[in-house]
């Protein structure tokens, strides 16, 4: 297995349709939902359009598999912000941890840049382990607005993800870590 980086093209998106999906409604919020030219396109460009953001896509044997972005970097503190995302067909392969190593060892080479951050959900434990092999560390925890499908927290195989999530005022909320790494 062969994992490379490319700017993000619009042909990349165009694939992205045909990936997996996560079956599990707390993952529903990682699925690309973007179908038809169109929609792929707005957000082709809202990602590529994004100020103070780069995005890649992740090959696998030159295949797109994935994207990842580098975003809010601030210049003067030398870091900014990570992102991925994955087709649910290509998880547990270790195609993100070579990602995310090959874009912080660029972001540093050509952008100067020395601290990584990122957030990942608290239920998200497969993500945290990456994170973590590669060195990151958690700087806090906190609350964000979870906005994917619901949760039946009524059945036995949800009951164990309860804890990571928050209602407030009929609102739904979910905890996560923000990570860090310094080089």
């Amino acid at each position: 297995m062969n994992v490379t980086l490319r700017p993000l093209t619009y042909e990349d998106a165009l694939s992205f349709e045909y990936w997996g999906v996560h079956e599990e409604a707390y993952l529903s919020d990682y699925n690309f939902l973007a179908r038809g030219e169109n929609e792929i396109m707005e957000w082709y460009r809202w990602k590529i359009e994004s100020p103070k953001a780069y995005y890649f896509a992740i090959l696998e044997d030159g295949s797109p598999c994935g994207y990842v972005a580098i975003k809010n970097i601030n210049e003067v503190m030398a870091s900014c912000e990570l992102g991925i995302v994955l087709d649910p067909n290509k998880v547990n392969r270790k195609i993100g941890h070579q990602a995310l190593e090959l874009i912080m060892d660029e972001a540093h080479k050509n952008l100067g840049l020395v601290e990584f951050n990122l957030r990942v959900a608290c239920f998200n434990k497969r993500a945290i382990s990456c994170y973590r092999s590669l060195g990151f560390e958690t700087v806090y925890k906190g609350l964000a607005p979870y906005k994917a499908d619901p949760i039946d927290f009524t059945k036995e195989e949800n009951l164990r993800l309860k804890k990571y999530f928050f209602k407030f005022l009929f609102l739904d909320f979910f905890y996560y870590y923000k990570m860090r790494l310094r080089r």
